[in-house]
């Protein structure tokens, strides 16, 4: 009987190895990638070899990880196929999660007897298999063709890829100062896993309220993701600047004599540091009033700030109080 023989133990310490840099950098605990490769024993059971690869870690850590794990699968499938001769090797077959892998063979045998195939798992019986969401990943597989007394051993690697979440187009945005953001992505994924959508660049939630000081353009990326793979897609967001009105501080309410001045200082600025008038109405027309002794009473003066786009006004309440005069005479001739 002819068999191929892999030298299990390194492979085993290299599965250690790897497993440990997963446990240290990512906990062993998340969903995964996988490489397996299935053989056929004398017994007809089979032994199985796999390196499970996590693809949700911390994005710190993930670069570091994915680099351990891509080295550590190409070592892997290096030491099979160092083992193989090209007699030994079937074409690869690509198929997508969800699709139905079927392994046709043609064999002659030169005694004319019958030839039987064993498949080593995923493939059942029959040489098929019906692939799951969660089953991407590359499967090297055992075949073998049997004509009762002798043995020739194939292996054929298999590539289930995982199909990538669907982002539709998302329209770029444009808002004002002191409006607010939302993102609702419509996103799918082909195999109905859970998906997850994170948001990087100048936002980094799906929802936010900008400030009076957030004028421009910026760009925010919308990455789905259903843990194999993911998509991303890059969105203009633009903030047009809103002016704001001048600010004017309030004032005290003012009381005076008659015949004292009355002198208005108001405290203004402007948010956008644009040159800023005054007005005054009402009772008083500029900053300045002199009043005389018919004044007493109250009264009230509006000041009005303009930046030459926007308004702001406060109102100043003023007490003139009655000033005692003293008496007034003259002596009067006949």
């Amino acid at each position: 009987m002819i068999k191929m023989r892999i030298n299990l133990n390194v492979i085993t310490s290299m599965l250690v190895i790897l497993c440990l840099i997963v446990v240290v950098l990512a906990g062993c605990t998340q969903k995964v990638s996988n490489i397996i490769v299935t053989e056929l024993n004398e017994s007809s059971e089979e032994v199985k070899e796999s390196v499970n690869a996590s693809k949700e870690i911390v994005e710190d850590k993930k670069k570091i990880l994915e680099e351990n794990i891509k080295k550590y699968q190409e070592e892997l499938l290096k030491r099979y196929y160092q083992n193989l001769t090209e007699d030994q090797k079937l074409p690869t077959i690509n198929v997508y999660e969800g699709d139905t892998v079927k392994i046709n063979l043609k064999s002659r045998d030169p005694d004319g007897d019958t030839v039987k195939y064993r498949f080593a798992s995923p493939l059942n019986a029959n040489g098929e298999w019906k692939t799951e969401p969660g089953d991407a990943g590359k499967y090297i597989v055992q075949i073998n063709a049997t004509d009762g007394e002798l043995v020739t051993t194939k292996y054929v690697e298999i590539n289930v890829i995982n199909r990538p979440p669907v982002l539709r187009k998302i329209k770029d945005i444009v808002v004002k100062e002191g409006e607010t953001i939302s993102f609702k992505p419509d996103v799918i994924d082909p195999e109905n896993q859970t998906l997850f959508v994170t948001y990087s660049g100048w936002m980094t939630q799906a929802e936010y309220t900008t400030t009076y000081d957030d004028a421009g353009v910026y760009t925010v990326t919308v990455t789905a993701s259903d843990g194999n793979s993911k998509v991303s897609q890059d969105v203009k967001v633009t903030v047009i600047d809103v002016n704001r009105p001048p600010v004017l501080e309030p004032m005290d309410n003012i009381t005076v004599e008659e015949g004292e001045t009355i002198v208005l200082r108001p405290v203004v600025s402007d948010p956008e540091n644009q040159t800023v008038t005054l007005k005054y109405s009402g009772w008083m027309d500029s900053d300045t009033y002199t009043t005389d002794y018919e004044d007493e009473g109250n009264y009230k003066v509006t000041i009005t700030a303009s930046d030459g786009n926007a308004t702001s006004s406060i109102d100043v309440y003023i007490t003139v109080l009655n000033k005692n005069r003293p008496p007034v005479f003259e002596i009067v001739t006949e």
